[in-house]
């Protein structure tokens, strides 16, 4: 039985893989190559660094993508020395505390032209996506240091929204935290015991794709739970009487007969009636719970000697019970003379 403290279309969620990491283009001027996948690392998520291959339950408590704001990379500002300057990459690690920051100053300036037409300031979001670099394009080192500065935390960006997407498509209406079942149908308050109006049905009454989805879950525990345990149940209860007859107590011809076919075949003017078959074997199910050790017939007619086992009595049960019912068909009969 699947976890019934979660949706029922969370084990399902928890096991979607990203099956489309981000690959990066390494593009240089001989040749074209793609990196990898690149799945989403978040370190708040797995504390270690690990890939974050499949869809995250931290993520349903997410009211938006908490990755759509790419500022982190957009910010990357472009730090481009005069191109008559000789030492750029000297100069712009005077001027940036990380090394990493000025990786794609290592070119030498030999288009002065296509360094001072490199405006763009900042790195671009579409520059993740292009699989080449535009012939023509200025700024070519700066493009190749944007791309590959963090592509991880862009994935997850994708992922995220592919997540949410795809439960959205395939359970709409969904909502975690779990809810507790609500039917105004049966009880303004909430319902927290299987309900005797759901015995009317012989199939779940609600729809686990809208809003019914506890209700349908617990109904579904709750008939599960029954069928284990009473696996013949009917509902509603039959009112119907042996021989129409709501004052009838156990009989006591009943007592000669192990089965009810027994009874039925003892005399040719009895019929085969289930209500009384039923009535019979509870009659037969309570006698031998209650008097396991009943004597029928008696082996003889009683005697006072049978009823009030006394010191009248000539011999004493000594291996009987004293405490039984029947102790005093184990007593003599004889009597003393005087």
């Amino acid at each position: 039985m699947e976890d019934s403290s979660q949706p029922i279309w969370y084990t399902e969620y928890v096991n979607t893989k990203d099956l489309t990491p981000f690959v990066l283009h390494e593009v240089t001027s001989e040749t074209s190559s793609m990196t990898d996948g690149i799945y989403c690392i978040d370190q708040n998520i797995t504390g270690d660094g690990r890939s974050v291959e499949y869809c995250q339950k931290a993520w349903l408590l997410d009211k938006s993508n908490p990755y759509a704001n790419l500022s982190w990379y957009t910010s990357i500002e472009s730090i481009i020395p005069p191109c008559n300057t000789l030492k750029q990459k000297e100069k712009c690690l005077a001027r940036k505390n990380d090394p990493g920051d000025c990786r794609w100053h290592h070119h030498k300036c030999t288009n002065a032209p296509d360094r001072i037409s490199c405006l763009v300031k900042h790195c671009q979001v579409e520059w993740l996506e292009e699989t080449s670099f535009p012939i023509g394009r200025p700024c070519r080192p700066f493009w190749e240091y944007c791309r590959g500065y963090n592509p991880s935390l862009y994935q997850c960006d994708q992922f995220w929204d592919y997540c949410k997407k795809r439960l959205d498509t395939d359970h709409p209406g969904w909502t975690y935290p779990k809810e507790s079942c609500k039917d105004p149908r049966i009880s303004n308050e909430t319902i927290t015991t299987c309900q005797i109006k759901w015995l009317e049905y012989k199939e779940n009454p609600y729809d686990p794709l809208q809003s019914g989805e506890t209700c349908y879950t617990f109904w579904n525990y709750c008939r599960d739970e029954l069928e284990r345990k009473y696996a013949n149940w009917t509902y509603p209860i039959d009112n119907s009487y042996c021989e129409n007859n709501p004052s009838l107590t156990c009989k006591v011809e009943w007592l000669g007969y192990d089965t009810y076919d027994e009874w039925v075949a003892s005399d040719s003017s009895l019929s085969n009636d289930e209500t009384c078959r039923s009535f019979f074997d509870y009659c037969r199910l309570q006698l031998k719970a209650r008097y396991p050790r009943y004597v029928w017939p008696f082996v003889h007619p009683p005697t006072v000697d049978d009823l009030m086992p006394g010191r009248c009595c000539l011999d004493t049960p000594v291996e009987t019970d004293v405490n039984s019912e029947f102790w005093g068909s184990h007593v003599s009969m004889i009597l003393i003379l005087v």
